[in-house]
């Protein structure tokens, strides 16, 4: 019964003894578990902390790097663009006029000049000619100079004489009305309808630009109106001596008005003793107050505007049946001369030949010799 005992308590013992012993491991390990798990977390914490600092470093990086790049693209372009405006400045200011003056020495340096065997000079691009003393009148170089032929607004130089042979006040005020508005051709005006300029100023565009609503207008403005305008055109025309030309209108729209190349010299002799058209005719260029705007009006000859020639006296003409026309008063080698040039291709062919007749007096034999005769004074 006392081994029982024993042996019971010894059971009991070793049993608490391996009890204790078998939940100290169990309470160590979880311990370490937590331990473990606490050690993990933390340093996936720490590695979350850096990766978001250095996201935040490279982005910060980034946004750095953009805006200095931004930066640097603007100021790029600033610095493109001024050096664009720089050149646009520079182009308005020099290389237009010298754009103009490659130009015109190009078209110099292309002109040749044709001749027969006697040293007549010949011009292709035209359908007449005639090239005449302005102090005698007579034709030293010429082609079919007596054929009849439109003449456009050539014809208003005879409306610009029939005007101041009239004696009506320059300063009147004139209107444009809606019978002078081109119905027959169809051309374009800058002059509405309603427009009041006085007599000068309608007489300066029409021989300036050839403004047709002004021609028009100086006609209907003139005592007994159109009718008796061209009546006078007409008159005029056979008291300076014109044989070959006939007026039907003011402004030359009108196919009917005819001339021949030897007339119009005489009818340019005659317009030469009008200061009015002598100024009006070889103004380059003018600005006018047109109703409420400021307009800028220029010469139709090319020749005038550029400067170069000393042109007294000037008058260009276009339409379908005419070509393109030119009559002009100018001087070579100080001599004056008369160019008549009627039917050319274009306004550039009419501006290179008569560049052509200009050449020829000066450097063939045959045309100084013609200047030269011209400049001999005349025995009576």
């Amino acid at each position: 019964m006392k081994y029982r005992k024993h042996r019971i308590f010894f059971s009991v013992l070793i049993g608490l003894l391996v009890a204790i012993s078998g939940f100290q491991p169990l309470e160590v390990e979880a311990a370490a578990a937590r331990t473990s798990t606490s050690s993990k977390q933390a340093t996936k914490k720490k590695q979350r902390a850096v990766a978001q600092k250095t996201a935040k470093t490279s982005k910060a990086g980034k946004t750095a790097k953009t805006t200095k790049a931004a930066k640097t693209t603007k100021a790029t372009k600033t610095t493109a663009a001024k050096k664009r405006k720089a050149g646009k400045a520079t182009s308005r200011r020099v290389s237009v006029p010298s754009r103009r003056a490659y130009a015109r020495n190009r078209a110099q340096q292309s002109v040749s000049v044709q001749t027969n065997a006697s040293g007549d000079l010949i011009l292709s691009g035209v359908g007449a000619y005639a090239v005449a003393s302005q102090r005698t009148g007579q034709i030293i170089a010429g082609h079919r100079t007596s054929s009849t032929m439109p003449i456009a607004s050539i014809t208003k130089l005879m409306t610009a004489m029939v005007v101041l042979d009239a004696q009506q006040s320059l300063d009147e005020i004139l209107s444009i009305e809606d019978e002078d508005i081109d119905r027959l051709k169809g051309s374009s005006s800058r002059l509405a309808v309603g427009t009041r300029l006085s007599r000068r100023d309608m007489l300066h565009l029409a021989l300036m630009s050839s403004e047709n609503r002004a021609a028009s207008a100086l006609a209907r403005y003139y005592p007994g109106g159109r009718k008796a305008f061209v009546s006078a055109m007409n008159v005029k025309a056979r008291l300076i001596g014109l044989t070959n030309t006939r007026f039907v209108d003011s402004t030359g729209l009108n196919p009917g008005n005819t001339s021949s190349p030897s007339d119009l010299v005489k009818m340019v002799r005659a317009g030469a003793g009008y200061d009015v058209i002598r100024n009006f005719s070889t103004d380059p260029g003018r600005y006018m107050r047109i109703g409420s705007r400021l307009m800028h009006y220029r010469n139709t000859n090319g020749l005038v505007r550029e400067g170069e020639w000393s042109v007294e006296l000037s008058k260009t003409g276009y339409i379908r049946e005419a070509g393109h026309c030119v009559v002009m008063q100018t001087r070579i080698r100080g001599e004056p001369v008369i160019i008549v040039l009627m039917d050319a291709g274009s306004s550039g062919t009419r501006t290179v030949e008569a560049r052509r007749v200009k050449h020829w007096l000066e450097t063939t034999e045959g045309g100084r010799q013609r200047l030269l005769a011209m400049a001999q004074p005349v025995v009576r």
